[in-house]
């Protein structure tokens, strides 16, 4: 078997049964379909291949760390070299193509089209050229399987991905009009979807950036960090609902996006020195 494949995922058998593998020394191509009664339990792993994950169904994988992403069918989905990552969930019924290329090549290759130091975005679509580079690299390995053919069709379909997906380093003015671009975008997200499990890890990877970059660039643009932004948004509208429903602490607590009942009433304090029900009795009553 090819060594990239039992790299990857020395320790899941079933991959061998489950998937048709095409292969040459610089690219694996894995196309994972499980039926209604092959559940495959979650897991998460690291290896120093490059992988892009492309789902043939909507399944959630997981990219960096425990941040979750729901994967589309016509998106792929790249995992930088070494960064952990695996399912979510248990899954079954579900099918996509991992696609895992020497970490050596994609970095000579990175070289060669002048973009050392460039990261895959979190996401980006199927290009009818990769659809068919894919298909006369699996053509090939399921007929004649000349070793040279495979390599010049792997590295047509490398050279697609980092066409496709790949971001180069921009130069310093560039960078500061991208990433005030990039941070108000982010603004607007985080204030759009506070109410929901939102990370930092997850804020700053669709950003695209290190996690204490972005808190920095953050905190620089907007006066305050990440997660001090999404507490405020949670807190106003905390006190709004304890002002105007006779909804339960705890209640609110969720509808507001905070962890825990414990972790709201830890941060209400923390701000305003009285806890949710002190609050709620020292106003007047205007119930809706």
């Amino acid at each position: 078997m090819n060594p990239l494949f039992q790299a990857h995922c020395p320790q899941h058998g079933y991959l061998t049964k489950l998937c048709d593998h095409s292969y040459c020394s610089i690219l694996s191509v894995a196309e994972l379909r499980r039926s209604p009664d092959q559940v495959v339990a979650p897991f998460t792993h690291s290896h120093a291949a490059y992988e892009f994950l492309l789902p043939l169904t909507p399944m959630p994988i997981i990219l960096q760390g425990t941040d979750v992403y729901f994967g589309r069918p016509g998106m792929v989905y790249p995992v930088q070299s070494g960064v952990r990552h695996g399912q979510a969930l248990e899954q079954c019924d579900v099918a996509n193509i991992s696609l895992e290329v020497s970490p050596n090549f994609m970095v000579q290759r990175l070289r060669e089209k002048g973009l050392d130091g460039a990261q895959f975005g979190p996401s980006f679509a199927v290009s009818m050229r990769l659809r068919r580079f894919l298909r006369l690299f699996q053509e090939e390995f399921h007929g004649r399987r000349d070793e040279a053919d495979l390599r010049c069709l792997a590295a047509l379909v490398i050279s697609e991905l980092i066409e496709c997906g790949c971001r180069p380093q921009p130069r310093p003015a560039q960078a500061e009009e991208q990433s005030a671009d990039t941070l108000g975008a982010m603004e607007e997200f985080i204030y759009l979807h506070y109410t929901q499990p939102l990370t930092i890890d997850g804020l700053s990877a669709q950003c695209g950036m290190q996690r204490n970059h972005f808190i920095t660039a953050f905190k620089r643009r907007f006066g305050e960090t990440p997660y001090a932004r999404i507490v405020r948004l949670r807190l106003a509208k905390a006190k709004v609902l304890l002002r105007g429903t006779d909804d339960t602490v705890r209640h609110i607590s969720a509808l507001c996006g905070f962890p825990s009942s414990t972790a709201f009433a830890n941060a209400f304090r923390k701000d305003t020195g009285r806890t949710p029900g002190e609050f709620r009795d020292m106003q007047p009553y205007e119930r809706l």
